[in-house]
């Protein structure tokens, strides 16, 4: 397994996971234990541990390594909580969290059948090499 955090005199480093394909409007990223967000740019790489927010009228497409792709409908938020690749660049694990609004996941069948997962504060997801839509809105997934 390929770990995506490395220590580094006492520093964490995410590493890359994917990368923006698309963005439209107004979209930010918080990286990491950062408190501050900044504008989200095209081809701009992501990691694990970032917040992408999407504001009203705006929207963003993400594809990971393994050839997933995400896309993030207006007034969304989502965290890259875990992906994990193998040495082949084939999904072991990966967790994203929808905290409001909607995603679109086409889910690569490059890992396991459970090795994709979508949490919300309500629910949790698997997808199994598909194509889905969660959704998070007023207490109701």
């Amino acid at each position: 397994m390929v770990a995506f955090v490395a220590f580094i005199e006492g520093e964490v480093l995410a590493r890359e996971v994917g990368q923006i394909t698309s963005t439209e409007g107004r979209v930010d990223i918080k990286r990491g234990n950062s408190e501050e967000a900044v504008r989200l740019k095209e081809d701009q790489a992501v990691q694990v541990g970032d917040v992408i927010r999407t504001k009203t009228g705006s929207r963003t497409e993400i594809t990971f390594s393994d050839k997933t792709i995400v896309r993030i409908a207006p007034d969304s938020r989502v965290c890259i909580e875990r992906y994990d690749l193998d040495e082949n660049g084939n999904r072991e694990t990966a967790n994203l969290r929808l905290f409001r609004g909607k995603m679109r996941a086409i889910v690569s069948k490059s890992g396991p059948s459970e090795s994709f997962n979508i949490l919300t504060p309500g629910a949790k997801g698997t997808a199994k090499g598909t194509d889905i839509f969660a959704f998070y809105q007023a207490d109701s997934t």
